[in-house]
């Protein structure tokens, strides 16, 4: 298919891999030396950089990936900055605070409700469809991809966006460059074991849009090699009553996803606070 490229293990550059799953017909693969998995062959930078931008990627038929604005986002990430960062934010001085795909903003209005008066919290969201619809609410939104023109920030996040990066040692270099000495990134992922199988992921693996899927070792080691201190982790459940409800309606609709009892899934995802080392 054109447009697509073979690539080594984008964690240890190994080039010995074997299959691991099949999702719209692309493959997703387990590197046998470290386990992580990765799409292979996966979209050019090209073609992501044009999906990014639109909403649509052409490598899959034409797939929309825009989504949509979900408050309840807001809600859930209220309570996880909370327990992360309230304790920070007690001397109420004001901070900066940039989240890296932002999307609709639901991560932007959480950070707000917990950060000290006249921070300024603002994102950086490349699909114009999303960058729009986060302005119309009032959002300070950078339509662009991650680089020269953003200020620079006391804290950065990037939540759930980590298996959309094709080479993620090079977008933690970009991380650096926006973060003050001292400043701190803040992430979450799946945290997705090639050592178990596809039938333990309860989800859609999101191809070819999702290239790269990692574990807590994963993350803290691609931070660390980037000079980042690792702060905190946690693994979260997400396969409650409500996950198994929309699952149940995916599977319906002809979505491939495996259906579970509420609370029975290994799976988690991973949640990492880190710090920006001299």
């Amino acid at each position: 298919m054109d447009g697509l490229e073979i690539v080594s293990c984008p964690y240890c550059k190994g080039d010995s891999f074997s299959p691991w799953a099949v999702e719209r017909g692309f493959t997703t693969v387990r590197c046998t030396a470290c386990d992580f998995l990765f799409l292979n062959p996966r979209p050019s930078e090209s073609i992501r950089s044009q999906a990014t931008q639109m909403g649509v990627h052409t490598a899959a038929d034409g797939l929309d990936i825009s989504e949509r604005y979900i408050p309840k986002k807001s809600k859930r990430y209220k309570c996880i900055l909370a327990d992360f960062f309230s304790a920070d934010f007690s001397d109420g001085q004001p901070i900066s605070w940039v989240d890296i795909g932002a999307g609709y903003g639901e991560t932007i209005d959480a950070i707000r409700s917990v950060a000290p008066t006249g921070s300024r919290i603002f994102g950086v969201e490349p699909m114009h469809p999303k960058a729009e619809a986060a302005r119309a609410r009032g959002l300070e939104i950078f339509e662009q991809p991650l680089g020269p023109g953003i200020p620079v920030c006391d804290y950065a996040s990037l939540i759930d966006v980590f298996s959309h990066i094709n080479d993620f040692d090079d977008f933690l270099q970009k991380v650096r460059s926006i973060l003050k000495d001292g400043g701190e990134f803040f992430m979450e992922s799946g945290h997705l074991d090639g050592r178990r199988t596809r039938d333990d992921f309860p989800g859609v693996l999101g191809s070819p849009d999702h290239v790269a899927f990692a574990t807590e070792r994963h993350l803290t080691g691609f931070l660390e090699r980037n000079g980042f201190e690792i702060i905190r982790t946690r693994l979260d459940r997400i396969d409650g009553w409500s996950f198994t409800a929309k699952n149940l309606v995916k599977k319906v609709i002809g979505r491939d996803v495996r259906l579970r009892a509420p609370y029975s899934s290994s799976y988690r995802t991973v949640l990492v606070r880190a710090r920006k080392l001299p």
